[in-house]
């Protein structure tokens, strides 16, 4: 069976719908009569609703100081513990290979709405989620390792590094930093990969 091609019209669609989806959870659901119904009443819920309320209603010095760290530290990583060996490989990802064919715009309506949403679900609901039950440092990793997971790629050091980029990530909202810091560093890491990178090696 041919696969079907994938148009400029459905990766919007189907992106747009992912983000509002997570929008409506995250912040129009809780604060409707059922939402608080339902999350007064599950600690569970509650505990996460906290965290996310917290970690989104300010953005300070800290987050800035965190940004410019962390984001250096990555580079870093990047560039002389990845890039080495990273560049012999043959980019495996289908997503930035269709953001390349569909232009600038959609790839910067991409990057930032897909950064968003995966902060919020994986270090804004996974996160705290998993630490309900155990420890930040459990948190931290398992929520990181199924980070990786998601962006799967056939070359496993990829995964590494994404591993390595949600630990960093994670760690930023314990270190008293804003959900806000990690979308900017989440957007800056894909949008340097993406504009930066010659479309033959991105990945």
């Amino acid at each position: 069976m041919k696969k079907q091609a994938v148009t400029k019209s459905s990766l919007l669609i189907n992106q747009t719908i992912f983000l509002l989806i997570v929008l409506f959870v995250v912040l129009i659901f809780p604060n409707t009569e059922k939402g608080i119904y339902v999350i007064s009443n599950n600690e569970f819920l509650l505990s996460i609703k906290h965290f996310l309320t917290n970690k989104l209603s300010s953005f300070g010095l800290i987050d800035i100081i965190l940004i410019l760290t962390v984001g250096l530290l990555i580079v870093l990583i990047n560039k002389f513990a990845f890039k080495p060996i990273t560049s012999k490989y043959k980019p495996d990802n289908s997503i930035t290979k269709l953001i390349t064919k569909f232009g600038t715009l959609i790839s910067i309506y991409f990057v930032l709405s897909s950064s968003i949403l995966e902060e919020i679900v994986f270090r804004g609901i996974i996160l705290p989620g998993i630490n309900y039950y155990s420890n930040p440092i459990i948190g931290i990793i398992f929520s990181s390792i199924l980070f990786a997971l998601v962006h799967r790629d056939k070359e496993r050091i990829i995964q590494l590094f994404v591993f390595i980029l949600g630990i960093l990530l994670s760690s930023i909202l314990f270190l008293g930093g804003s959900l806000w810091a990690c979308i900017i560093i989440h957007a800056a890491n894909n949008g340097i990969g993406f504009f930066f990178s010659k479309k033959e090696d991105i990945y």
